[in-house]
């Protein structure tokens, strides 16, 4: 068992994975014939037909005969013509070439050249799978032997052969079609008159390189000495079988003395023939590789390289140590003798690996619907890397190094098949680099797999290249240094510079120690989230990727299954879902409801030269349809009215409230927000409850429409702002939301009233007013109903699917909905310092001088933006033992000026899908300008510190440590904090 075997699992050959369609044929030859001269004899004027023709090569006797209007060669008892070369000479059995005027019947022999063998082909299929060409001469399989070795190419389907042996690899089509013209096409222009003779007669075929025999190498060295080798010499050979299963074997030896030509044998000839080189010299006579196209890796897409999982690269391998762990558990395996089995003693050999090599990275990519809404939501790569944890992949430098292995620089194929020596020549037995990871894909079948793929890279050649050798292809290349640039990073190179990457609105904490200064900022709602909600009226349904799942109950409550599994939902939250502004339908106009218009280029020409209107109404079933009218300029109708079909968003119950301002809820009237909306309205005769459907019309207007209208029941059907409630998700308790609530007395009924803009929102009791600050522009206005919504909450658990949507259920009733939910708010609503709310006012200038005045949540998120702008500036130049060191200090007792722990942040991260990240950052200045940076990853916001859990290599400035210490406490004192200043 070789040592390749002992190490690794080799990757299953998937033979229809890289098939590629062939090139169609390419003859060069026919170039070389249109160059060369040719003896052409006339024979005859045709006068009587049939007419005899005698091939000198063999006796045989043709006719030439009329068929169909024309003259042409044709076996003696046939009426059936020969078969043509390209350039439309008859080809007899012996191979002559015979030219025949098809209008006058004159022939021609063409004794200047002659085919070896009837003219084969290997490309004769069209698409539909069928060929005009007879079996005889269509190619099914190759077997060449040269001083290289042996290989075979065997038909699969239509124009596709694979390489025996080694199906999954890929040829250049330019090269195969070379080789198969050169072995299908064997037009000889020469054929020798008087060979040499041996004693007997025979031809003396070893003069001519044609048969087996022993010969003498000669070589000089550097020094001038010469020395002979003898070896065993056999002629090259290339056996062509038929799809009628006849063979013909073409023996090619010795170059003639002007080198452009070789000597060639067909053995039922008793004949020497000289064969032009093209095809011959360049790949008959040449190794295997000069066919093959190299390849490490399954071919990846052009848009989806980046989508890689599990992908890990190894360096620093002690292989010795491995197979001495490998012997004392499994014995000497060179002796063929093992005490477990292949399976156990694989398993082992990972786990040795993984022990005794070091990983430089591992990560895979993150499909945009996974991490959208989450805390991962800018993040396309995800570390694997535990001891890392914390730092951040540089996703910019991965996605360039994956586009090099997707468009690898190849310097050429260097070894097919190779055995352990030659893998040990190329350094690739016991190889410096490996590197693994797996692509997703669609077979031909359309089945969703992933490709596992697996490379071994030697150490860098002298030239700057490196061998690699992958089990799935089989093959030793050479590849150029730019595509593997990414083995001489150093750790800096892996890992993104910005260590605080996330959304403010996925912080709850963040806790700042230094020498005189221990502040724990929290935020109140930094959960709070917003979105749209979409009501679930059925039990079962199917996901944006296709997969069904169903809610069922339970023993007693419901929950979300899928393929029989109960999943677990990510956690139990209050929903808020707010109304709609909604404004009864009036009519437009004589016989519709409303209307819409939009200009028509039919042109391109970027004017309008007519118009296309939308005339709406309501069909007596309660759908809605629009008659679409288009016009000229001049208002005048250019072709005949169309009547089209609104599209249908959802229908579903929904509840309207009474009074001066008017909300619609569109929610199912049996779910528990339904039920809540029954209590607090419909008791009071404020609200009525319908059926309805709500449609999108052409122009991407939402209108809801009473399922029970009647025509001219003007009062039944409403333009509203979307095709789904606003929903939030808080704590009903408090009710602090990002846009936080107030509690009004409004139609007779308390109602909690919701601010529908990014502002904050306060309530004066005794004057009956609300305010609404604008956080970006900075100013307070009084709000009007129509900037509010009344809500009802619900609670419910929330489940997200593997297609990354949100859904909320609740468990007691199954009322359910999915939530497209907006998770990246650059905003918080309350911050608290050591426990107290910060909810001071302060004054600034603009950049253009005006006064403003804002709020202290303004100036926490001016330093959190100065958080972020934070950046690694390089690995750090102190050795391991140093910053072991430094590791081992976090104390803050000291504060003299010497202490080199200068900063400990620690920062609680979370978002609605579950995800969390509990990070402590570490900073230990070590010169004037520089500090070390560590950062350790807890399991929960309650686990243990400890310095020594820490990891990093990297160091940042001391001055932007500083920095945050200082706008921390400016953010506590009220001082406006400035980003973008040095201090």
């Amino acid at each position: 068992m070789s040592k390749i075997e002992d190490t690794v699992n080799r990757a299953k050959k998937s033979k229809s994975m890289l098939k590629k369609q062939r090139i169609a044929i390419i003859i060069l030859v026919c170039a070389v014939l249109l160059l060369s001269a040719v003896l052409i004899t006339v024979n005859k004027i045709v006068k009587d037909l049939p007419i005899e023709f005698t091939d000198p090569n063999d006796g045989t006797v043709y006719h030439i005969k009329k068929i169909s209007g024309n003259y042409a060669l044709c076996p003696k008892d046939s009426e059936t013509p020969l078969s043509k070369t390209e350039d439309g000479y008859y080809i007899t059995d012996s191979g002559a070439l015979v030219y025949v005027d098809p209008s006058t019947g004159e022939y021609y022999l063409d004794s200047g050249r002659e085919l070896i063998y009837p003219q084969l082909s290997y490309n004769v299929y069209s698409a539909s799978g069928t060929s005009s060409l007879p079996k005889d001469q269509i190619i099914d399989r190759l077997d060449v032997t040269n001083e290289f070795g042996s290989y075979s190419f065997l038909r699969k389907k239509l124009n596709t052969f694979e390489l025996v042996g080694h199906e999954t690899v890929t040829y250049s089509q330019e090269a195969f079609a070379y080789l198969m013209s050169a072995c299908g096409y064997t037009l000889s222009t020469i054929k020798l008159e008087n060979p040499k003779t041996l004693p007997d007669g025979s031809i003396d075929w070893a003069e001519y390189g044609l048969a087996a025999e022993q010969r003498v190498k000669t070589e000089t060295d550097e020094d001038g000495n010469i020395t002979e080798t003898t070896y065993d010499y056999t002629p090259a050979t290339a056996t062509i079988t038929t799809a009628s299963g006849k063979t013909y074997t073409l023996y090619i030896g010795d170059p003639t003395v002007t080198g452009n030509s070789y000597y060639a044998r067909y053995a039922p000839k008793n004949s020497v023939f000289v064969l032009a080189a093209s095809g011959i010299g360049d790949y008959l006579l040449q190794p295997i590789e000069s066919v093959i196209s190299p390849a490490i890796v399954y071919q990846m897409g052009s848009t989806d390289y980046v989508c890689v999982e599990d992908f890990k690269l190894y360096n620093k391998i002690d292989y010795a140590a491995i197979e001495q762990a490998l012997k004392d558990k499994f014995g000497d395996t060179q002796n063929g003798i093992m005490t477990g089995t292949q399976e156990e003693y694989d398993a082992y050999y990972s786990e040795m690996f993984e022990l005794y090599s070091e990983k430089i990275c591992h990560f895979s990519f993150q499909d945009m619907d996974a991490r959208t809404n989450s805390i991962y939501a800018n993040l396309p790569y995800i570390s694997h890397l535990g001891y890392s944890d914390g730092y951040y992949i540089n996703g910019t430098n991965i996605s360039f190094m994956l586009q090099d292995l997707y468009q690898t620089d190849f310097v050429k194929t260097e070894k097919l098949g190779p055995t352990d020596g030659e893998l040990e020549k190329f350094g690739l037995l016991q190889p410096k680099y490996v590197l693994s990871y797996y692509y997703p894909t669609v077979n031909e079948e359309g089945k969703e797999i992933k490709v596992f793929n697996k490379v071994y890279i030697s150490e860098q050649n002298k030239d700057g290249t490196y061998y690699a050798y992958s089990d799935t292809y089989d093959m030793v290349v050479c590849v150029s240094e730019s595509s593997f640039e990414f083995l001489a990073w150093n750790e800096f190179d892996w890992y993104d510079p910005a260590y605080m990457q996330h959304s403010i609105g996925h912080v709850t904490d963040i806790i700042i120690e230094a020498p005189d200064t221990n502040i724990h900022f929290s935020t109140d709602d930094s959960q709070t989230l917003d979105g749209n909600f979409f009501p679930i009226t059925k039990t079962e349904f199917e996901g944006l990727d296709g997969k069904k799942f169903n809610i069922s109950e339970i023993d007693g409550k419901y929950v979300l299954v899928q393929d029989k599994t109960t999943l677990t939902p990510v956690g139990n939250r209050d929903f808020l879902v707010t109304g709609l502004p909604y404004q009864e339908g009036t009519a437009q106009g004589d016989g519709f409801l409303l209307a819409e218009s939009e200009g028509l280029d039919s042109n391109n020409d970027g004017n309008n030269d007519g118009y296309v209107y939308y005339y709406y109404n309501i069909s007596p079933d309660g759908l809605l349809y629009a008659t679409m009218v288009i016009t000229d300029t001049n208002g005048n109708q250019v072709v005949q009215p169309e009547n089209i079909p609104g599209t249908v968003a959802y229908s579903t119950d929904y509840f309207i409230t009474d009074g001066v301002g008017k909300y619609v809820f569109l929610l199912p009237k049996d779910s528990t927000a339904g039920a809540e909306l029954s209590q607090t309205y419909e008791k009071y005769g404020k609200g009525t409850w319908y059926k309805g459907n709500v449609f999108i019309t052409a122009k991407g207007s939402y209108v809801l429409v009473n399922a029970d209208y009647k025509a001219g029941d003007e009062s039944r059907w409403a333009v509203v702002s979307s095709a789904s409630n606003n929903v939030y998700v808080a704590d009903k308790t408090s009710s602090k939301l990002f846009a936080n609530s107030i509690e009004i007395t409004a139609f007779g009924v308390r109602e909690r009233i919701y601010s529908l803009s990014s502002g904050f929102i306060s309530f004066d009791s005794s004057a009956n007013k609300i305010s609404l600050y604008d956080k970006e522009k900075g100013t307070t206005t009084t709000a009007t109903k129509t900037d509010c919504a009344p809500g009802i909450w619900f609670t419910a658990d929330f489940y997200t699917t593997p297609d990354g949507t949100t859904l909320v259920i609740d468990p007691n009733t199954g009322d359910a909905g999915t939530i497209q939910m907006t998770d990246n708010s650059p905003y918080v609503g309350y911050i608290y310092a050591n426990g107290k709310e910060l909810n001071y006012t302060f004054n600034s200038t603009d950049i253009i001088g005006n006064a403003q005045q804002k709020l202290a949540i303004y100036n926490f998120q001016q330093f959190y933006m100065g958080l972020v702008y934070g950046s690694m500036e390089g690995v750090c130049e102190l050795s391991e033992e140093e910053m072991a060191a430094l590791r081992e200090l976090d104390n803050f007792s000291d504060t003299s000026e010497g202490n080199p722990c200068m900063l400990k942040m620690t920062v609680f991260i979370e978002d609605i899908k579950g995800n969390t990240r509990y990070l402590v950052y570490r900073v230990y200045r070590f010169s004037e300008r520089r500090a070390y940076l560590t950062i350790e990853s807890l399991d929960s916001p309650d686990a243990e510190s400890s310095s020594q859990n820490a990891y990093g290599k990297f160091y940042i400035l001391s001055s932007f440590a500083q920095k945050l210490i200082s706008d921390a406490n400016k953010v506590v004192n009220g001082e406006e904090v400035i980003p973008t200043s040095k201090y």
